[in-house]
């Protein structure tokens, strides 16, 4: 069982959020509202509310957790340098060396969303 947090980010009134919190229910059903951070703003800095108060908390909780529970961050979103930035690396290879793994049931999961969102595209086109 991990500790699981989410974030998710838009930046124009044309982008919808709910779209994003709704993925982040579907890839992971049992994280708490309380858990899902969300900005409205741009992504050219990380001066955002939301995301800074999930940064201390996160900070916070690896600091304090004794258990070593895992802690899941799940991002809808994310690019890598922002990745980068976010777990604190200095070097672009380590992120890319240790955010790389993905399970069978990962990529199962990620091509059901994919279909579920083709089916919906469809759907506003007629």
């Amino acid at each position: 069982m991990s500790l699981k947090y989410a974030y998710c980010r838009i930046s124009t009134k044309d982008q919808n959020i709910d779209r994003q919190i709704i993925a982040v229910k579907q890839f992971a059903p049992d994280i708490s509202d309380n858990n899902i951070f969300v900005d409205k703003k741009t992504g050219k800095d990380f001066e955002r509310e939301q995301y800074q108060e999930m940064k201390v908390i996160l900070e916070h909780i690896s600091k304090a957790s004794l258990k070593n529970e895992p802690i899941e961050l799940i991002v809808e979103e994310l690019d890598r340098l922002t990745l980068k930035y976010l777990m604190g690396h200095t070097d672009i290879s380590v992120t890319s060396n240790v955010y790389t793994h993905l399970k069978l049931e990962d990529a199962q999961r990620e091509m059901e969303r994919l279909e579920r969102i083709e089916k919906e595209m469809k759907k506003c086109a007629k």
